[in-house]
């Protein structure tokens, strides 16, 4: 993406995490809406709020704005709004309170799926495996000790910090890859993940010197 041609203001917006776009990839806007909640946590921080009222205030109105896009209304709130429900979702089973609140969480979250699935031509798939997936973070939340217990040997880490790496790169590494088919596509993709872990270990080292090692690492070795 570095050698990629893209107005230099394009790297600027993306280097800034700058919440509107264009970005040097379109899939990027998704660090604009993250960031805006790491904002809305700050000032909630700052001004002594409520974190539970903050997480259910904010899944409300997203609820609201996703029940107003399924009746024909949009809401003129764009991305900040709509995905407020999956950080209220994740707040809510972190606090482990509010289970009626999650639940209708839950629901807008796959409403929001659904729509955003629309919007691409994907059809119904994405929220039932959106849905999948969640029922899955939420085992994992209220049965951490068997999970540990079942995965100690296996290489959590590394594929957790491949999350991120993959994230970066799987659409302008596996989206030309597509036409040989969606396998090569994956493989190619977690391929480059995986090799960028050490690379950013070795930055990381360099530019925080003796506080790397209290950083979480991106070596998988």
């Amino acid at each position: 993406m570095i050698v990629a041609p893209r107005a230099i203001t394009n790297y600027i917006r993306s280097l800034a995490l700058f919440p509107l776009g264009p970005w040097v990839n379109g899939v990027y806007w998704t660090l604009a809406v993250e960031i805006a909640f790491y904002a809305l946590i700050a000032l909630a921080l700052w001004r002594r709020w409520s974190l539970h009222v903050v997480a259910i205030a904010l899944g409300s109105f997203s609820a609201l704005a996703w029940l107003a896009r399924s009746a024909g209304l949009v809401l003129p709130v764009g991305p900040f709004g709509h995905y407020g429900c999956y950080f209220a979702l994740g707040m809510l089973l972190f606090e482990r309170r509010s289970i009626a609140f999650a639940a209708l969480f839950f629901l807008a979250g796959i409403v929001g799926v659904y729509w955003a699935a629309a919007d691409l031509g994907f059809g119904f798939f994405a929220p039932f495996a959106w849905a999948a997936a969640t029922v899955l973070c939420v085992a994992v939340v209220f049965g951490n000790a068997w999970v540990c217990k079942i995965t100690r040997a296996w290489p959590t880490r590394t594929l957790g910090l491949m999350t991120y790496p993959l994230y970066l790169v799987h659409d302008s590494v596996g989206t030309p890859i597509l036409r040989f088919g969606i396998a090569a596509a994956m493989i190619v993709s977690l391929a480059v993940a995986f090799a960028i872990l050490p690379l950013e270990g070795f930055i990381r080292s360099r530019l925080f010197g003796p506080l790397h090692d209290r950083l979480p690492t991106g070596n998988p070795l």
